[in-house]
Order: C-alpha cells, then sequence, then structure tokens
C-alpha cells in the first residue's frame, strides 16, 4: 500500500475517433453554513465515496467528526458521527484491501485509527498514542498491523501499531560510527509477517528486518562498495520475487540523477543497475527548446573531455508496476519553489510548494536492464506542499496506462509496454455543474480519480446563476464521466 491521491482506469478507446468530453453525472452540495467544516472526501474505488468532516461547535472538550458513505451515484447509504477530542485532526487516510483508513492525531501525541469497512457500514476504532514531537509518515496496512516511518530530534524510526489492541512499538535506526542525522528510512512493507525496512545509512542501503515488537533482527548492507549514493528506494514482491527500486546521486548531494533496478535475494541485490537521466532518450523533452539546446551543448562538451553531463533532479517514486514477466519504474521530477517578498526594505522568502515538471516510465527486466523508456511533460497547475503522487498508472493487457488531474481538465495516456510508444494522448475538459444556467465563479477544489472513467471533484465553490444573478456558497462534490 502507498499512499494514493490518485488512481488509475481510464478508459480511452474513444480518444482518436471522436469527441471526448467530461459530464457531470452526479452531485452534492452541503451549504457553506452548516454545522460542519474541516471536510475531507475519500474515494474508494468502485464501492463508493466516503465524506468525513468535523462539527464547528464543540461539546466541553470533544466535538463530533461525521462520517458520510455514498454510493456511485452520490446517493447516502449510511451516516454515522463519532466524539472526538477536539484538537484531533486527520493526519491521512487511504483505501486499501476495499477498507478506509484514517489516521488522527493530537497536539498530546494521541492517535487514533478509524476504519471503515464499506461492505458492513462499520467503523473500528484503534485508540494509540505516539510522541507529539515525532513526524508519522508513509502508512502502510497488512491485516491488523499498522506501519509507518517517522522522525524525531533526527532520529529515524519505523513504527509498527497493532489496530487490535493499539499497541505502539517503535524501532530506532542507529549504526555504529554513523551519526543519526545521516540515517533516513526509505521505505517500509511486510513480508512474511517480517517487518522490512529500506535505510539510507550515509548513502548506503540498508535492509533492515524487524519484528512485530519493533526488536531488530537484522541490518544488511545492500550496495557494498556502490559509488553511487542511494536517496530513495521502494521494495515490492511480485511473482514469488522481491525487487528495489529509486534514485541515485553520483556526487553524495541530495538530487537525483539517475535511477537503478534490482533484484533482492537472500538479502543481496544481484544484480543492481544503475542509469543516468542522461541515458533516457526524451528525459528533456518538457524543456522549452532553448533549454534543450544549453542540455545539448552541455553533454556535447562533457562527453568531449571523456565525462558525462549529471542533471540534478527531485523524484517522487511509484510502487513497481509489473505484468507478470517485466517490470516498470514509474517516477515524477519536481522541484521546490520559494517566493520573495520585499515589504519596508526586508525581503522574506517563502517556500510556496513543489513544481511538478515530467514524468519518467521505465521497462525493465528480472535482471535489471532498461528494456524502454518513456518520459512525458506533467501540465500540474497547482503546487502543493507536500511530496504528492499525481500520476496513477495500472498494466491492462498490451499497455501502461497513467492519468492525472489538473486544474480543470483530466489527462491520459496510453503506452505500449512492448516498446514504450504513446498509443494515445488526451487532455478532457470538465463541466462545472449539471445546470447550463449556473457558473462556479470561484472554487477552492481538488480533483481525485474515482474509478473506470469516473473522477470526482470537491471543494469549497460560489456558484452563480447566469440568469437570475443568485449565488450560493456550497460544499460541493460532483462526479465526472469521461465519454
Amino acid at each position: 500500500m502507498r499512499l494514493h491521491f490518485t488512481i488509475l482506469t481510464l478508459m480511452v478507446a474513444s480518444v482518436l475517433c471522436g469527441t471526448v468530453h467530461a459530464q457531470v453525472t452526479a452531485r452534492v452540495e452541503y451549504p457553506h453554513n452548516d454545522n460542519y467544516n474541516n471536510e475531507m472526501v475519500m474515494p474508494m474505488g468502485n464501492q463508493g465515496l466516503l465524506l468525513q468532516r468535523f462539527a464547528k461547535k464543540t461539546e466541553g472538550d470533544k466535538r463530533y467528526m461525521q462520517t458520510v458513505y455514498f454510493s456511485n451515484d452520490l446517493k447516502t447509504l449510511y451516516t454515522d458521527s463519532m466524539l472526538v477530542d477536539k484538537n484531533y485532526h486527520i493526519d491521512v487516510h487511504f483505501y486499501e484491501n476495499k477498507m478506509n483508513y484514517t489516521v488522527m492525531r493530537n497536539g498530546k501525541g494521541g492517535v487514533i485509527v478509524v476504519a471503515f469497512n464499506p461492505a458492513t457500514h462499520r467503523s473500528t476504532v484503534t485508540q494509540s498514542e505516539y510522541t507529539r514531537k515525532g513526524t508519522m509518515r508513509d502508512f502502510n496496512i497488512f491485516g491488523s498491523t499498522m506501519l509507518y516511518n517517522s522522525t524525531e530530534k533526527s532520529i529515524d524510526k519505523v513504527g509498527i501499531i497493532n489496530l487490535q489492541n493499539g499497541e505502539n512499538h517503535v524501532c530506532e535506526m542507529h549504526f555504529d560510527g554513523v551519526k543519526n542525522k545521516n540515517i533516513s528510512v526509505l521505505d517500509n512493507t511486510m513480508i512474511d509477517g517480517v517487518v522490512h525496512a529500506l535505510v539510507d545509512v550515509n548513502g548506503e542501503l540498508y535492509l533492515v528486518k524487524i519484528n512485530r515488537q519493533g526488536q531488530q533482527l537484522s541490518a544488511t548492507n545492500l550496495t557494498v562498495n556502490a559509488e553511487e549514493h542511494i536517496l530513495s528506494a521502494s521494495l515490492s514482491k511480485t511473482g514469488g520475487k522481491y525487487f528495489v527500486t529509486g534514485t541515485f546521486s553520483n556526487n553524495r548531494k541530495n538530487f537525483s540523477q539517475g535511477i537503478y533496478f534490482g533484484e533482492v535475494a537472500n538479502d543481496r541485490i544481484e544484480p543492481l543497475k544503475f542509469y543516468n537521466f542522461t541515458d533516457l532518450h526524451n528525459f528533456t523533452d518538457y524543456m522549452s527548446e532553448k533549454s534543450q539546446k544549453r542540455i545539448a551543448r552541455k553533454m556535447a562538451k562533457a562527453e568531449a573531455k571523456g565525462k558525462e553531463l549529471l542533471l540534478n533532479y527531485n523524484m517522487l517514486n511509484h510502487n513497481i508496476l509489473t505484468d507478470g514477466k517485466y517490470y516498470y519504474y514509474l517516477g515524477e521530477a519536481y522541484y521546490p519553489v520559494w517566493r520573495t517578498v520585499v515589504m519596508y526594505g526586508v525581503a522574506n522568502t517563502y517556500f510556496v510548494g513543489y513544481q511538478y515538471t515530467h514524468g519518467v516510465l521505465a521497462k525493465f527486466d528480472s535482471q535489471g536492464n532498461m528494456l524502454w523508456d518513456q518520459c512525458f511533460p506533467l501540465k500540474i497547475k497547482n503546487l502543493p506542499m507536500w511530496h504528492k503522487q499525481f500520476i496513477s498508472a495500472s498494466i491492462s493487457g498490451n499497455n501502461v496506462k497513467m492519468m492525472y488531474t489538473t486544474g480543470n481538465k483530466f489527462v491520459s495516456k496510453l503506452v505500449a509496454n512492448s516498446d514504450g510508444r504513446v498509443v494515445k494522448d488526451a487532455e478532457v475538459d470538465h463541466l462545472e455543474t449539471t445546470d447550463t444556467d449556473e457558473k462556479v465563479r470561484k472554487a477552492d477544489s481538488n480533483n481525485d480519480y474515482w474509478y473506470d472513467n469516473n473522477f470526482v471533484v470537491y471543494g469549497t465553490e460560489i456558484v452563480k446563476n447566469q440568469r437570475t444573478g443568485d449565488r450560493r456558497k456550497v460544499f460541493a462534490i460532483t462526479k465526472y464521466t469521461v465519454k
């Protein structure tokens, strides 16, 4: 499991042979001045959609969190509320194994995990504790066990919460002769009942095994004598084999300069193969023509000196995809954006979010040989404040399907898994409301893929009736179907 804000199964058979459009097929509105706020919308595939929100008014030191379960046509199937400490907020939510998990934290170290089962309309609540000073990220669910990574006072940890009794065990990462600030947990998973963590130890990749009580069982260096500096890693099991992929740096800086892939067997990677971004065929195609020419000149100069040009990027890695025989790496390139504002002669610089530039899809065989790669621009308008996974992908027949949403567009791409050719490419505008007289004048909305060829757009909107001039402010959930 990984935290996904979009998932993919878009059918694009009509893209090249007819008009494609997005039609509003269902919509729910809540008045802005009702009793709730802080709404979170959670798609659950073809099992429907969940809305969770908090009451504006408190009752003593508590307030109600309401859960509304909708069908695929946005009909209300179930509504329930629970009292929680007023200081609790939703930290993260994710859909896994046909269950929706909502993780809430408060400022006192309290943790609540609400598991909603759409089949029974029942919620299971687990209460636990964790230090309020430590972060919690990279959540994974394996049966009744929830894993997460954490950092507190420069110490990275792997946390293990028993969802049956709320027990929380933590394994701190320490390595002799290495400063804590140079140790970082990159990934966690559970294989055959044992927690497996991939850990960056001063640029080398270690596989650390941990039991459910948080006790470290072993730590194995997977990159002995490797010149490359590992920056990110993801471990996956498919076809009875374990594979690791991620990004690396050639100069031990915090920018990715390529991707790697390898099989993990007997606590070793054999083999591990590295590919610089300059090895990819169209990695710079997203750039302007002027920028591409500048990069080409730099590459030529470096080659004339017997060197290789290194391109520096931040990459967000996806889990490995497989069609049962071959393996596919998918990553999204981004960079942080800072803005400087000068007032009264004083300059202040602010972080305003991450700008995503392009995606990378590459196919490997089980020996780590790259068979083809495909790079494509990401036309992301909004700048998220966290590392958000925009693209979603799946293997379908002879193709790799990819999808993301941005602004008022749904963007899809179909790539042949035989040779990496882009088979179909489409951008689809979506409408705004079901009433042709109405226009959304202002919106603070989010887009997510839902299921099949359906998407959900949700957020606060100001809707104006063009004929009567009437306005209303609502929290709206709108289902769009691409046809």
